[in-house]
């Protein structure tokens, strides 16, 4: 929404009031058309609206509320592996986005930002309150850039910020759910700072922990991790350092000593074309940490971690267009880590999964998601090796694809119809996965999904 169109919208209601009724009509069209000239004289948005929301049920053979689904709902899910999220997900969640942009004479824009988000697994229509108290503001921060004051400094095209957010270079596999590097906290940081042939992004964000001194105590204002990041780009290639530190995590958590420091790498290849082909894209590459950095998906989040826990993560997705309406996109997660809670744990799982678009007509698209993940886990009592499987099918409808929205034009209105089913033995192992209180076999979803 452009505010100098909400000033001309209401100057132009005022010339209508205060203009005779038996006025002419070829002065109403000269009013009308002077209207329409001013709005389009703006080139810059002063405020805008942006939106991510899902919402959906899932439902059992039994047409009973399907317990436990969703990406996360394996073993595995508890240490970041996730499956297929087509057919599964039966949560409401949305996050709204409201932005006021700037701009001087000199060139000098900024940005102000708050993001509200809610999450709920209720299926009613009124869930806020003391019982349910997700909502919260998940970013609210302020941007400077392409300063005035920096010319032909390294500075010249950056852009300064300070606050709580998301970092602005995080990156996800949207059909598992999850962030490839998701680092987000309350701090300040410079993007686009020219380094060589490429350009930096860098940052310090602070995070707090949970008190592993005070089994009732959630989270303490008085320990938290300090997050220092570069965050370099060299054409196709990314290259992400992580340092983190939290002095006061000095206690011991189940018999260990958890870690005070951390360490965190990572290196993506953003490709262009599809293995070479063209009308397709694909991403990959690899991410490793140690101590407090051996969560390498959410960085500097979890404080349990040991001081010698190591994790290292493969990941590879990307779209290939494949002509007549059908779209392919494969995706691969797999971790290895160790020692992360108890001297001797480890977690090994790999996760695969491919969805399937066949565009019908200009507004329906046939969705199939195939999905497997292999898991082998060991918290040094309680150990556990398997499979889960998956497969989802359904009809979406959208907005007309042939204006360009394609694969990812949204909104969809989906009705989905899947099969899950798993190795028993996983039920066993007690990591509070959706498994146990779940059934295999068929579940019927309906959902929308939504940006802009």
């Amino acid at each position: 929404m452009k505010v100098n169109r909400i000033s001309a919208a209401t100057a132009f209601l005022s010339a209508l009031i205060s203009s005779p009724f038996v006025q002419a009509e070829d002065d109403f069209e000269a009013r009308l058309q002077a209207l329409e000239n001013k709005m389009s004289q703006s080139e810059f948005d002063e405020f805008t609206f942006h939106t991510y929301a899902r919402s959906g049920f899932v439902a059992n053979e039994n047409f009973n509320g399907a317990q436990g689904t969703g990406p996360y709902m394996t073993p595995a899910g508890a240490y970041g592996g996730p499956v297929g999220r087509l057919g599964v997900e039966d949560d409401t969640y949305v996050e709204i986005k409201m932005d006021r942009h700037f701009r001087e004479d000199d060139g000098t824009e900024g940005r102000y930002r708050v993001m509200v988000a809610d999450g709920q697994e209720s299926k009613n229509d009124w869930t806020g309150g003391q019982d349910n108290p997700n909502i919260n503001v998940r970013e609210v921060f302020a941007e400077v850039k392409n300063a005035a004051a920096m010319p032909g400094s390294v500075f010249e095209k950056s852009t300064f910020w300070a606050g709580k957010r998301f970092d602005r270079n995080n990156f996800d596999i949207h059909f598992f759910d999850s962030d490839i590097v998701f680092l987000a906290g309350t701090g300040a940081g410079v993007y686009d700072v020219q380094v060589g042939n490429g350009v930096g992004h860098f940052s310090v964000i602070a995070r707090d922990f949970r008190d592993f001194t005070d089994a009732e105590e959630e989270e303490s204002f008085d320990i938290e991790s300090y997050i220092f990041t570069a965050n370099l780009r060299f054409g196709a290639n990314q290259f992400m350092l992580n340092t983190i530190t939290a002095p006061d995590n000095d206690a011991e958590f189940e018999g260990s000593k958890l870690a005070t420091t951390g360490i965190h790498g990572m290196w993506a290849h953003h490709g262009s074309t599809f293995f070479g082909m063209e009308n397709g894209w694909f991403t990959y590459g690899a991410l490793v940490g140690q101590g407090l950095g051996a969560q390498v998906k959410v960085i500097g989040a979890d404080n349990s971690l040991l001081e010698d826990a190591l994790a290292i993560r493969l990941f590879a997705y990307g779209i290939k267009e494949l002509g007549d309406g059908l779209s392919i996109a494969p995706a691969l997660l797999a971790e290895q880590s160790k020692d992360r809670n108890t001297e001797g744990d480890e977690f090994n799982w790999a996760s695969a999964n491919l969805r399937v678009a066949k565009q019908l007509n200009s507004n329906v698209s046939f969705l199939t998601e195939l999905s497997y993940q292999w898991m082998d886990l060991d918290d040094g009592s309680n150990a556990t090796d398997g499979s889960f499987y998956k497969v989802t099918v359904g009809p979406t409808l959208k907005l007309n694809s042939a204006s360009g929205s394609g694969f990812w034009g949204r909104p969809e209105l989906r009705a989905m119809l899947s099969y899950i089913d798993w190795d028993q033995e996983l039920e066993e192992y007690p990591t509070g996965s959706g498994l146990a209180a779940g059934e295999p076999g068929l579940h019927a979803a309906l959902q929308m999904e939504i940006w802009f």
